[in-house]
């Protein structure tokens, strides 16, 4: 019995509180309610959005990451010094990180933003090494002048390749905001 009566008194007092408002504060609350909702709503998709993001960032850098450890090592190498043998050894090394890449898992963003001038970088480096080789078969020529010359174009080449992984893989967003073939 005592229970219908605070019932009672609740559901008087709720409509008591009710009468006092007007048509106009109602709709005004139901709109906040609904402005609240939507805001919400669009917190939560652009939060997905994010993960999503984020998770495409990870994914394209894990995938090319042991390639592009291995071709920014000879882009470190060349500025110090490096030998024809240990060039060739290093190449060796980045050939095998270039065939353990899922070129059939990489999405379509990561595939023509990072694979693909990762593999240009690669080819320019293959190229150089293979200019020098020419070079060290020919007996009248020197690894100077335009032989040099030749052999330094690939090497920057590839340097620029790497720079254009490096600004598409500085963060999801720039991961992002980069062009996708999907």
């Amino acid at each position: 019995m005592k229970r219908w009566r605070i019932a009672a008194a609740l559901v008087a007092l709720v409509l008591l509180s009710a009468c006092g408002q007007s048509a106009a504060q109602r709709s005004s609350e139901r709109a906040s309610a609904s402005a609240a909702a939507a805001s919400a709503a669009a917190a939560q998709r652009q939060a997905q959005r994010e993960a999503r993001q984020r998770h495409e960032w990870q994914t394209c850098t894990s995938q090319t990451r042991e390639l592009r450890n291995k071709l920014e090592a000879i882009k470190s190498r060349l500025d110090v010094g490096v030998n024809y043998d240990d060039m060739g050894r290093y190449l060796g090394g980045a050939s095998i990180a270039y065939h353990h890449i899922p070129m059939g898992k990489l999405d379509g963003r990561c595939l023509l933003n990072v694979g693909v001038p990762l593999e240009a970088a690669f080819n320019q480096y293959v190229q150089a090494l293979n200019r020098w080789r020419a070079c060290i078969n020919d007996l009248y020529c020197e690894v100077q002048g335009s032989v040099l010359g030749e052999m330094r174009r690939h090497w920057t080449q590839a340097g620029q390749n790497l720079g254009k992984v490096d600004r598409v893989l500085r963060s999801p967003t720039t991961f992002a905001a980069a062009k996708s073939i999907s």
